[in-house]
């Protein structure tokens, strides 16, 4: 449940981005590819890394908007990628691959003399029940219908003046669940709250002047996690390329990345 809440709301922060996606991760620079390989913390010193736990390609265009994402396991073996399409600064098309490259999940909003008509999902054309309706590149609602042609799900979705997804509202025939998030002006995330008919979660973020995430704290089930990032190392853009990552007041990882620009 909690990888594919996690995907979910990934896929939801990349749909609609003007701020681009740099500005949405704090980074410096034109940035053209970032890996992030996450390590145990050394067993004597907790400013060392350990074994590789796992890694993250992220590609960028020229425009600063991520177009590929590629996940990579303990082994370095490949795990899964993802591809985004944008149009005029709003992602219009992703594509989620398994490690084999065989297609497991897609959303693609078609076109039709330049004007988006319609959302087709995992390449499989829509009904002709099915409705939509856009603002702009960005799609406000949609109203979903089975091969049946009995109605399957309704979803609203509201965004901010910077074309950032703040409210997003599904009802299903047996499930429904709502998504809501707060930006900062810079295109920081400050909180998402994921509420559905069997539980919800809360994550809110606080960063530090370089618009660098320090604290990140869940809340799950009346439960509360507090995730806090000590950042050690830094390239010449002022990018952070270590950092220390501790929950609860345990170390728990470390992530370096390493970062090319155009």
């Amino acid at each position: 449940m909690k990888t594919k809440l996690f995907l979910f709301l990934i896929l939801l922060s990349v749909w609609s981005c003007k701020p681009n996606s740099l500005d949405t991760k704090g980074l410096k620079g034109k940035v053209k590819s970032l890996t992030t390989n996450a390590y145990e913390v050394d067993e004597y010193d907790e400013y060392e890394t350990g074994d590789l736990l796992s890694s993250v390609v992220l590609e960028f265009d020229e425009d600063g908007y991520l177009k590929k994402q590629t996940n990579y396991d303990q082994n370095e073996d490949m795990t899964g990628y993802s591809e985004y399409t944008y149009t005029d600064g709003i992602c219009t098309a992703w594509y989620h691959y398994s490690k084999d490259s065989e297609l497991e999940s897609s959303r693609e909003t078609i076109f039709e003399n330049g004007e988006p008509v319609r959302v087709e999902y995992n390449e499989k054309s829509s009904h002709p029940k099915d409705k939509f309706e856009f603002d702009g590149n960005k799609i406000v609602y949609e109203v979903l219908y089975d091969e049946d042609g009995d109605k399957k799900s309704s979803s609203r979705y509201t965004y901010n003046d910077d074309d950032l997804l703040v409210k997003s509202v599904v009802k299903g025939r047996d499930y429904s669940h709502k998504v809501e998030s707060e930006w900062s002006d810079d295109g920081l995330e400050l909180s998402n709250k994921f509420k559905s008919t069997d539980f919800q979660v809360k994550y809110t973020y606080e960063y530090d002047e370089d618009n660098h995430c320090v604290k990140m704290t869940r809340k799950f089930d009346g439960e509360k996690e507090i995730t806090k990032y000590k950042y050690l190392e830094y390239d010449e853009e002022g990018n952070w390329t270590k950092r220390l990552i501790s929950v609860d007041g345990e170390p728990s990882f470390i992530e370096e990345r390493e970062i090319e620009y155009y």
